[in-house]
């Protein structure tokens, strides 16, 4: 027997301001669970654990006693007055400590929040310890230098030590020698679980087919059981209850395994071939004469099958099953046995199938209520018998994708469940139901529940303000929710099915998705398809299929993972016909059924076509150009007239309605222009910048009278708003400064309309609001700073230098006139020390400048920090680069080479040259040269024979001079054929190295082209470095990366535009250089994003 020991397990929770809380253990650094319960945390740890040890590790666990009990004490430490900053005259921070005596007798202190644990020979010294050890930490960390690190020790609202009593088993060698042979013997327990029948009571009313399946499984001729019903309609509850009765039903030796194909894949294929492991189950399920459960008969199809091996789990079990020498029981839904029946013919046979059939709405109820009775007394909430009547039709009507009852007794328990945990109610009833079930499916509340007024003015006074200028249009679909409301229509088919016909733009879109917002709370749920896409046979299929690959269609897939929204078919007519025998029965039946077996159910949607019918033959009246007096046309009755000649007649009579659209007149335009300049100022190049915008009345009438359109409606104003307002208004805009603050005004003369945009004055409001949002900006700059430096403290890169410094300043100390003869060695030690002062240096005033200005941004003090913040920022940027400089020395010298046209290559040489003096790079340029050919002399290892066979050829080779810059080229020198920059400085490669690739100047006379290459190196070893054959045209092939002109240029590689002047582009170039190449420092460092 193995020995048992028990064992404590503390573990710290802090509650957070927001509600949450961490969980960390102790005596276990490094671990910490967020919004998790210490049980479940305790119960995983003893997993781990119990597994160790029956591995036979026992020296991990052994080291691992913690207390038995802990003393709290809440300690108060004071921290004296800092004489470098005041920032904290007089400060006393409380923390939590924890002492416990350890089983070996020595003393434990812990201080969770700060991770501190420290050991005494006696509580006091133990106590002494922790305290120093929370000093000694606040001045390693130096918190005392920022607000940040002290907020971090007090960040927690409450703090609470939980305990757990572990109970470890040891074993013997010999029981671990039995314990590993069982493991490796038996692949039963790896491959499934073991149900023992100690669930709760899920299923009621079914002792008839309980007693069914129990007989089929007793007895020497037992079969194999397939449970086959919807989903929901409790098979696996049935299998559960079935192993809980087992006794009751003479199945006393009843042992059930169960399983998932996804499961058995995974299990099987550790070691050896699934099929092998497979049989070897097999085996152990005969022998003991278990039964083996598995969820879902159609899975094990799809496991197994592999390029060059078309069996499947399924089939190979069916030899097994055919001898009756393993009982299987699993389930499946009837879509899915007669797909199982298609793919193996005669594979059912081998089962006893048992139908779970769809209960009525009484017997539904009262499994219901013994369901919620059982399992939902312990919460304290009852469940009312009207509320369980109420839900059973409301889960009838909108969600039809899960069987009864399981559908009503998990829309129920989940409910328990939220009720519980709030506390608000002690009881469920007819109201409560029909809430959560709105919430749940997004429907509101006026349309499902009884008490809830429907009030038709304020919904037609809603749609009227959303969509203008079509109040019969309107007037018609409110009148559907209202049938729809009182439960008028018909069931078994979707909520309502619309055809909105008329001209263009007049607004049937925009009226779908206010219904589809009203009816489902989001525009958003409104499903739409542009049929002129599916014009031709193969697109409409891919509406109920995804192909050859199995997917699912476009339109079954959208309603199964949304069915509560609003199914848009876009222009209807432009559909092939075969769209059509679709649409017919998703109008008539409320369903669909994809190519794999699955049904798609459009009853808890609202299917909306639009069509363009008649508005041709609408057109061609007299609208606009009649007389004032002339009659109106009939539009409803011309549109309605073309619909039915289009659609066939079981169709259009399956239609609800057909909604005719008018023309608008002049009077909507109006309305839709305040509307759309409305939505216009919303946007974010207006919405995020200071702009006062005034539009005159006279301007907004103007507007309405251009863009009003008998044939385009809404979409030709759409047009006119863009060309007259939205074009000028950010033609303007971009002439001012984004910080600037703007006026816009917008005015009609001579019947024009006059766009005006220029800066304007701020206000005091306006100018607070400014230095404020400066301040916090210039904090946020200083607090990415000082995170970057802290990154680069804690780096490998920085240790190893102060590691190198402090080994070779001991060696100073040891022999310190030895020492300083070695030039070499002094000069690195006198290099290395003055970058790591620098580096502390730049971390002091990055800390000061940090807390002075978010103190000052507490009081509210003008702020006066931006410009030394600006000048810190950049400080701490060289003094990164110097140490980037020591650590990667091959990255201060390189060769900027420009070669190609000489007025493209004079060009670029003084932009790179401004450049890099700005950066305080030191710059050197020298010309290069084409020189002109030699001839080399005949080689001396041709033998007389070989010379006989063969004439000899003079080799010819070319060669590349350089000049100074001033000074006479060289000897032999034909013509100038580019410039060479060699630049030095710490990580001056690093700023340059993503330069490379081909510059071309736009010009219509000549071809300007440059290749710009950067090399590593200095000028004197360009010789063997620079490339080959640059005087050759072939040098030049290629897209240009960089295309100049005199304004500015548009580098392809970057993305990036910039034209504005030629004195603009070093600042500019200059800024893309820095922030490129700060990236590749922190890269080379290690130290993350820069940012």
């Amino acid at each position: 027997m193995p020995t048992n020991s028990p064992c404590a397990f503390w573990s710290t929770n802090w509650t957070l301001p927001n509600g949450g809380n961490v969980v960390a253990p102790l005596l276990l650094p490094g671990y910490v669970w967020v919004d998790r319960n210490h049980d479940a945390i305790a119960e995983g740890f003893h997993d781990t654990l119990l597994e160790d040890l029956e591995e036979g590790t026992y020296a991990a666990t052994l080291g691992f006693h913690p207390p038995e009990a802990l003393e709290h004490e809440r300690i108060t430490i004071a921290f004296g007055v800092s004489a470098k900053s005041q920032l904290f005259p007089d400060l006393s921070l409380e923390f939590d400590l924890w002492i416990g005596e350890l089983p070996r007798g020595d003393v434990l202190c812990f201080v969770p929040v700060l991770g501190i644990e420290a050991w005494g020979e006696t509580r006091p010294k133990a106590r002494a310890r922790g305290i120093e050890a929370i000093r000694f930490e606040f001045a390693r960390r130096r918190r005392l230098k920022s607000p940040h690190d002290v907020l971090t020790t007090q960040w927690f609202r409450g703090i609470e030590l939980e305990r757990t009593e572990l109970d470890l088993q040891f074993y013997s060698l010999h029981e671990l020698k039995e314990i590993r042979d069982g493991k490796a013997g038996s692949r039963l327990p790896r491959a499934a679980s073991l149900l023992w029948g100690d669930a709760p009571r899920r299923v009621f009313e079914v002792e008839d087919m309980l007693e069914g399946v129990a007989r089929v499984l007793r007895g020497r001729f037992a079969r194999s059981v397939l449970l086959v019903g919807s989903s929901g309609s409790g098979k696996s509850a049935l299998v559960e209850e079935l192993v809980r009765t087992a006794r009751e039903l003479g199945l006393p030796k009843l042992e059930m395994w169960e399983t998932t194909g996804a499961r058995l894949i995974q299990q099987l294929t550790r070691c050896e071939g699934w099929q092998d492991e497979l049989a070897k189950i097999c085996l152990e399920l005969r022998d003991s004469g278990a039964v083996l459960f598995v969820r879902s008969l159609p899975d094990l199809f799809e496991v197994g099958q592999y390029e060059g091996n078309d069996v499947s789990i399924a089939d190979y079990l069916r030899p097994y099953l055919e001898r009756g020498e393993i009982l299987l029981v699993s389930e499946c839904t009837p879509e899915q046995l007669a797909l199982i029946e298609a793919r193996s013919p005669g594979y059912l046979v081998q089962f006893h199938q048992v139908r779970l059939e769809e209960a009525d709405q009484d017997r539904i109820e009262r499994i219901t209520s013994a369901r919620m009775a059982a399992n939902c007394a312990s919460d304290g909430i009852l469940v009312e018998p009207e509320a369980i009547r109420r839900c059973v039709p409301l889960q009838r009507r909108f969600a039809p994708y899960s069987g009864y009852p399981g559908k009503t007794v998990r829309f129920l328990e989940a409910l328990v469940e939220r009720t519980a945990a709030t506390g608000e109610l002690s009881a469920i009833d007819e109201a409560v139901v029909t809430r959560a079930f709105c919430e749940e499916a997004g429907l509101p509340m006026e349309l499902l529940d009884p008490a809830v007024p429907f009030p038709l003015d304020e919904i037609s006074k809603h749609f009227r303000s959303e969509v203008f200028g079509q109040d019969e249009a309107i007037r018609v679909v409110v009148d559907l929710l209202a049938s729809v409301k009182a439960g008028m229509v018909r069931g078994r088919r979707p909520i309502a099915s619309l055809l909105f016909a008329g001209p263009t733009g007049v607004g049937k879109t925009e009226l779908a998705k206010v219904t589809a917002e009203f009816m489902f709370g989001d525009r958003l749920r409104m499903i739409r398809f542009d049929m002129s896409e599916f014009s031709d046979i193969s697109a409409v299929l891919r509406l109920t299929s995804g192909g050859c690959d199995g997917a699912e269609g476009l339109l079954t897939r959208k309603i199964r993972q949304e069915p509560f929204s609003l199914i848009l078919f876009d222009e209807v007519e432009k559909a092939h016909p075969a769209f059509f025998d679709l649409l017919l029965q998703i109008l008539g039946d409320g369903r669909l059924t994809d190519a794999r077996g699955n049904t798609a159910d459009f009853c808890s949607a609202i299917v909306v076509m639009t069509s363009n019918l008649g508005a041709d033959d609408a057109s061609k009246g007299h609208i606009g150009f009649g007389k004032q007096d002339a009659p109106v046309p009939d539009f409803a009755g011309q549109f309605e007239v073309a619909v039915q000649e289009h659609l066939r007649p079981e169709l259009f009579n399956r239609i609800d309605r057909v909604v005719s659209f008018a023309p608008l007149d002049l009077g909507a335009t109006r309305r839709i222009v305040d509307r759309e300049v409305w939505r216009l100022l919303r946007r974010p190049g207006l919405a995020y910048r200071s702009v006062e915008v005034e539009f005159d009345t006279a301007a907004l009438d103007r507007l309405s009278i251009r863009g009003h359109d008998w044939v385009y409606g809404a979409r030709q104003l759409q047009r006119q708003l863009r060309e007259d307002l939205a074009i000028p208004l950010a033609r303007g805009l971009n002439k001012v400064e984004v910080d600037r603050p703007t006026s816009a005004k917008a005015t009609t003369r001579d019947e024009e309309i006059i766009v005006e945009v220029g800066a304007r004055v701020m206000g005091r409001k306006e100018l607070r609001e400014l230095r404020q949002l400066e301040q916090r900006e210039t904090s946020n700059q200083l607090t990415n700073q000082r995170r970057l430096l802290q990154r680069l403290e804690e780096s490998g890169g920085y240790a190893n230098l102060v590691s190198e410094w402090t080994i070779l300043d001991r060696k100073r100390q040891k022999d310190d006139r030895r020492f300083w003869k070695n030039e070499t060695r002094a000069a690195k030690y006198t290099e290395t020390g003055r970058v790591i002062e620098a580096f502390r240096d730049a971390s002091r005033r990055i800390h000061k400048l940090e807390a002075d200005c978010i103190r000052d941004l507490f009081v509210r003090k003008k702020p006066a920090h931006e410009p030394r913040s600006r000048e810190a920022t950049e400080d701490t940027w060289k003094v990164i680069q110097e140490i980037h400089g020591v650590l990667h020395p091959g990255g201060r010298h390189c060769v900027v080479g420009l070669y190609g046209h000489l007025e493209m290559v004079e060009r670029l040489a003084r932009v790179y040259t401004e450049i890099a003096k700005l950066s305080g790079f030191e710059v050197k340029m020298s010309n290069v040269h084409l020189l002109y050919e030699t001839t080399s002399p005949e080689p001396t290892t041709v033998t007389e024979e070989e010379r006989k066979k063969k004439p000899a050829r003079k080799s010819r080779t070319r060669d590349y001079g350089t000049s100074s810059i001033g000074a006479p080229p060289p000897e032999r020198a034909q013509r100038r054929v580019g410039v060479e920059l060699g630049l030095a400085g710490s990580a001056v490669r690093q700023f340059f190295g993503g330069e490379e690739g081909l510059h071309e100047l736009e010009s219509r006379k000549v071809e300007r082209k440059a290749v710009l290459a950067v090399m590593g190196g200095t000028l004197a070893t360009m010789a063997t470095r620079r490339p080959q054959d640059i005087h050759r045209s072939a040098f030049f092939q290629g897209k240009a990366r960089r295309t100049w002109t005199e304004r500015g240029f548009a580098d392809r590689k970057l993305g990036t535009e910039f034209y504005k002047s030629e004195s603009d582009v070093v600042p500019f170039l200059l800024q893309l250089l820095r922030k490129h190449g700060r990236n590749r420092i922190c890269k080379d460092l290690d130290i993350g994003d820069p940012r």
